[in-house]
């Protein structure tokens, strides 16, 4: 009986374990390979692994807090090179290939990066940034084991060198663009360039202009694989030294080759493309890609259940009666009182939401949201209308723009419409259920705008073609040309219409850094009147004349009234 125990309880740990589904190992690109290719060394998640090329399970070799990266196997297969922040700045570290007693090779304080070890094991090729702290001031050098000083290679920026076999030559890349960026064909594109150590002397091997990158020594040092766009997408090429014959070894037509790494023996070579890693026989007369099943088995490194800790909001809008607030946190949006302060959660998506804003019936909230990759409007509603917003836990959220181009700062103006602005920064409005989009201002740049109380008039703020921020305002129908009332060499943005639409509120900057809130009159009559006369009325504004109603004005600017003639018993309102 007591065996028939001990068998299940083996029986029901062998069915657990298989149930556990193994986690895929996806999106490397700091990877090298054992000397005979059996084996792929690799950062994932902060730490170093090995995994076997032919499929088993990932071996993790570091534990540390630190983010290890850019592992590097020794010519005899026996030492891991690596790049690791635990001592608070990039360095270069040595261990046993299965693990073991970590050792700091590099010291300079600008930090370094392992690249490539030298054929005899000796010294290390690493990259750093020293004095040239300028454009592309990383340099490559040599840093022997046993030694405590770094030799500079050559006074001139590269990347993704590669020492050859005999450690006499050196394959690197000159320009290139970022390595995500398909079918660029220009000045900038990547070249692969040869030197000679001996003789100090350079030569490139790319054509100008194709974008090639990746270089790679074959074992004997005669010839070289390398990835290239000459047919379109990246794809692997092998060419011998001193030819101008090119073999192709791979046909991809969209996402192509990245960041391939050989092996010493020159029989297996591991790329990436998209998501996923695949290796072949470069020295087949037909290589065949297949795909790398990396796989992780052990515990989970990351916790299912996330719990996050909100201790800030952004983008806050209140109620009308000040009782109730909505605003985005964590990248969702939020309601809640003022006075209990019991926040409720309207929306719980993976993408961002922002630019809460209340409707003026308070019975919904816009916002905008990223939901399936498209940024537009979105409106919430509560399941209950007859209680308060926080005092639901169900919300219906419902999309109301849907378009290719993305929206952004949506609020509530006069009549009932929407204001938001999308694309550059073409300010629109448009009916709450997303009919009738009307556009007010076609703009190149993202204005910060408010609408008059009557949404008559609108006031934004813009960049012009020498990046000053000046403030405008313009009729809500188009008609009439903008004004500006500003007219200041520093920022001025985030105009607001006070309430009674006799002034307009804006953030300006006039002392150095210092920014500070201004505001201008909008009538010549309110300008006019001294401050004893504010206070005692002497003239109410019902007796102010048609001639006097004209805008706009800034102190020094007086002429500005006479620039738009608002006609008998107009106003901003």
């Amino acid at each position: 009986m007591r065996a028939f125990h001990l068998a299940l309880g083996l029986a029901v740990l062998v069915l657990g374990r298989d149930a556990m589904p193994a986690e895929p190992i996806r999106l490397l690109q700091e990877y090298s390979l054992s000397p005979d290719g059996d084996r792929i060394y690799f950062a994932w998640r902060g730490d170093l692994w090995s995994h076997p090329v032919e499929g088993g399970r990932a071996t993790r070799l570091t534990v540390h807090p630190a983010t290890e990266r850019y592992p590097q196997v020794s010519p005899d297969g026996k030492w891991l090179a690596f790049t690791s922040n635990r001592s608070g700045v990039n360095q270069v570290y040595r261990m046993p290939i299965e693990g073991g007693r970590v050792e700091q090779v590099t010291f300079h304080t600008d930090g370094n990066i392992a690249t490539d070890w030298f054929p005899d094991g000796k010294a290390l090729l690493i990259k750093s940034e020293r004095d040239h702290f300028w454009r592309r001031g990383a340099r490559y050098f040599v840093r022997p084991l046993d030694e405590s000083r770094d030799r500079l290679v050559f006074d001139g920026y590269a990347s993704s060198a590669r020492l050859s076999p005999d450690g006499k030559q050196l394959l690197f890349m000159r320009e290139g663009v970022a390595w995500w960026r398909k079918n660029y064909r220009g000045p900038q594109a990547g070249q692969i360039w040869r030197f000679e150590f001996e003789s100090r002397r350079f030569e490139r091997l790319s054509p100008i202009g194709i974008g090639e990158r990746s270089p790679l020594w074959t074992p004997d040092g005669t010839q070289v694989y390398f990835v290239s766009q000459r047919d379109g997408a990246f794809n692997l090429y092998r060419q011998p030294l001193g030819s101008s014959e090119v073999a192709r070894l791979t046909s991809y037509k969209d996402d192509g080759v990245l960041f391939p790494a050989l092996s010493r023996n020159g029989k297996r070579l591991v790329y990436r493309v998209g998501f996923d890693l695949f290796h072949l026989d470069p020295t087949a007369e037909k290589p065949e890609p297949r795909r790398l099943d990396l796989r992780y088995e052990g515990d989970e490194l990351v916790p299912r259940v996330r719990r996050e800790r909100l201790t800030r909001a952004t983008q806050v809008a209140f109620s009308d009666d000040a009782r109730e607030i909505a605003f985005a946190a964590g990248g969702d949006i939020w309601v809640m009182d003022t006075e209990l302060r019991e926040p409720r959660r309207v929306t719980n998506t993976p993408e961002e939401e922002r630019d809460p804003v209340f409707a003026p019936d308070h019975g919904s909230i816009v916002y905008v949201s990223e939901t399936d990759g498209a940024c537009d409007l979105w409106v919430a509603t509560r399941a209950d209308a007859n209680r308060h917003w926080w005092q639901n836990t169900k919300f219906e959220n419902k999309r109301i723009t849907q378009d290719p181009q993305p929206e952004f700062a949506p609020r509530f103006i006069a009549g009932g419409r929407i204001a938001f602005t999308n694309l550059r920064g073409d300010l629109w409005t448009m009916n709450p259920d997303g009919t009738d989009p009307r556009i007010v201002l076609d703009s190149w740049d993202q204005p910060s705008y408010d609408f008059s109380p009557g949404a008559h008039w609108v006031a934004y703020a813009i960049d012009d073609n020498d990046f000053n921020r000046d403030i405008w305002i313009r009729r809500a129908d188009g008609s009439g040309d903008p004004v500006n009332i500003t007219r200041h060499p520093d920022y001025e943005g985030d105009p607001v219409f006070s309430p009674d639409g006799k002034m307009l509120a804006f953030i300006g900057r006039r002392n150095r850094e210092e920014s500070d809130i201004h505001f201008v009159y909008l009538r010549k009559a309110d300008d006019d009147q001294s401050r004893r006369d504010r206070k005692g009325c002497r003239t109410a504004y019902a007796d102010v004349t048609a001639e006097q109603r004209v805008l706009p004005h800034f102190h020094v600017m007086a002429d500005l009234y006479e620039a738009i003639d608002l006609g008998a018993g107009a106003d901003f309102r």
